[in-house]
């Protein structure tokens, strides 16, 4: 399975259930429970940048990371630098 196959599951996996445990996403995705804490952590490191910079707007509904407009939009600061 790709890696971000995998990180859709788990955000599905995350808002379905009330109570999630490491191992339990570990045995349904077939990896081990130091993958899904990394991949957890990645998915927070998206959530922050994502509350950081509201203007890339990953999931959106104009694509998965639709931030190429906000480059040029009047009134944004440059991103250049932290893409």
């Amino acid at each position: 399975m790709r890696r971000a196959d995998r990180l859709y599951r788990i955000t599905d996996y995350l808002r379905g259930r009330r109570l999630t445990t490491a191992r339990w996403l570990a045995s349904r995705l077939d990896v081990s429970v130091r993958t899904i804490y990394r991949d957890i952590a990645d998915l927070m490191d998206v959530v922050r940048a994502t509350r950081r910079f509201p203007f890339l707007s990953f999931g959106s509904s104009r694509g998965a990371c639709a931030y190429g407009s906000a480059l040029s939009a009047p009134g944004r600061p440059d991103v250049a630098g932290i893409l």
